[in-house]
């Protein structure tokens, strides 16, 4: 059996190992997903290899589990470690402002008893000239407390803009962490969504995966996808799609029906949304938008692959189930959008979203979306390490198609070093990924 381990400081791969012609979509047996290697009919098939745990017992999810901890740690404990600069910024802030306001109110009550002391001596004085100094020493004392006042103030100023602008840096330094994390592939995460939208003559390009229950969002460059530049007809995408039946039609004078067709190889494509088991097309023959477009729905079940076709008419949208050889169609139309999405994957940028709930965490809250990767990862770790061989590593076995077993280990001494280094407040961001058994 091979060992490898997994370093902390080792380069991160790109790319899912051992996947030709496939994407990510999720697995029957669990909520994250696995990369496929072939494909039949639009429906995407598992890969063999599989992971086991240290006791060879199966393994629930089909992804380099370890080396997606290694790089949750890595980054993770770099973003807990700017969140603690934040914290400890907006602290200081918060300070500032309770010594600015004790400072004021002991500035207003001196100020007050020191007025109140020179205007009774100066309505008491006997002689004009002590009236006169007296006004005089009210005026200074005022003046000097308006001035004190506005020093504390302006200071205060300073300071908590310096402090501000270091807590934003900080809470970006964290959210970049955290993005660089999402935008590694062995995290397991799903195909939940990619969306080509013609938009002022090329399309916009969209990519949205699922790791659990956060969809996260991608940028995706348009570098390497120069076939989706400029408006495209069916016919340039998918050569079998000439021609689809849109309906039934009666003809005229005469009971009997003839099938209603429609040429769609010269429709452009104006939008799709393609999921892992479904797609949404939108097409038309012209692109000034006077005529409703004509919609294509794909979607894969366990009992095979089901598609309609909703085109709008006077009465109101007439909805048509496609026939079996036209299915056959839009499924290698599927096939070659998934491709799309395949390639898209690789061109990926940037994470510009992590929505949990709706809420997009990495823009409001990078702390919350930390607790959160790391809540849905510790009970795993929690389970390896009951099962690993021997207590100082982290163990998986990597079982491959042809029954040879790789083992992955990760050292949990290394585990306890980079967490002991950071700050205690930051180190309990992370603390439940260290196992106790």
């Amino acid at each position: 059996m091979l060992r490898s381990a997994v370093d902390l400081d080792a380069s991160v791969p790109r790319g899912c190992p051992s996947t030709k012609g496939g994407v990510a979509i999720r697995s029957a047996d669990t909520d994250l997903g696995c990369c496929a290697s072939s494909q039949r009919g639009g429906v995407l098939r598992l890969r063999a290899v599989r992971f086991l745990y240290g006791d060879s017992e199966p393994f629930p999810w089909r992804y380099d589990f370890l080396h997606a901890l290694r790089l949750l740690l890595r980054h993770g404990s770099e973003a807990a470690r700017a969140l603690h600069v934040a914290e400890m910024e907006s602290a200081a802030m918060r300070a500032r402002v309770a010594d600015a306001k004790e400072a004021l109110t002991h500035l207003v009550r001196f100020t007050s008893e020191a007025e109140a002391a020179i205007e009774t001596i100066a309505l008491t004085a006997e002689h004009a000239e002590a009236r006169a100094m007296g006004e005089q020493l009210l005026t200074h004392a005022r003046r000097s407390a308006h001035e004190r006042a506005e020093a504390i103030k302006t200071e205060l100023k300073r300071a908590n803009a310096a402090s501000a602008d270091s807590a934003a840096s900080a809470m970006e330094r964290a959210r970049e962490e955290l993005r660089t994390f999402l935008l590694h592939d062995e995290l397991g995460a799903s195909l939940e969504a990619l969306e080509l939208k013609l938009v002022e003559g090329r399309y916009a390009v969209s990519l949205r995966h699922r790791l659990a229950d956060v969809s996260i969002v991608y940028a995706v460059s348009s570098k390497g996808l120069d076939a989706w530049q400029e408006p495209r007809r069916l016919a340039s995408i998918s050569d079998e799609l000439d021609s689809l039946q849109v309906g039934m039609k009666k003809k005229l004078f005469r009971r009997d029906m003839t099938r209603e067709m429609v040429r769609v190889g010269d429709h452009y494509l104006l939008s799709a949304q393609v999921e892992a088991r479904r797609a949404t097309v939108e097409i038309a023959k012209k692109l000034d938008g006077t005529k409703a477009p004509l919609s294509l729905e794909l979607e894969v079940e366990e009992d095979g692959i089901y598609a309609h076709i909703e085109r709008p008419q006077s009465e109101g949208a007439s909805l048509f189930p496609a026939v079996p050889s036209d299915v056959e169609k839009l499924s290698g139309l599927f096939a070659v959008l998934q491709r799309v999405g395949q390639e898209a994957h690789r061109r990926r940028v940037t994470v510009s979203a992590a929505e949990l709930g709706g809420v997009d965490l990495l823009a409001d809250d990078p702390g919350a979306l930390l607790a959160h990767l790391v809540e849905r990862f510790a009970p795993t770790v929690d389970e390896i390490a009951r099962r690993s061989p021997t207590p100082r590593e982290l163990s998986l076995k990597l079982e491959h198609e042809d029954g040879r077993r790789e083992e992955r280990y990760l050292d949990r001494q290394l585990v306890d070093a980079l967490l002991a280094d950071l700050p205690p407040r930051a180190r309990e961001r992370l603390a439940a990924l260290q196992p106790t058994a």
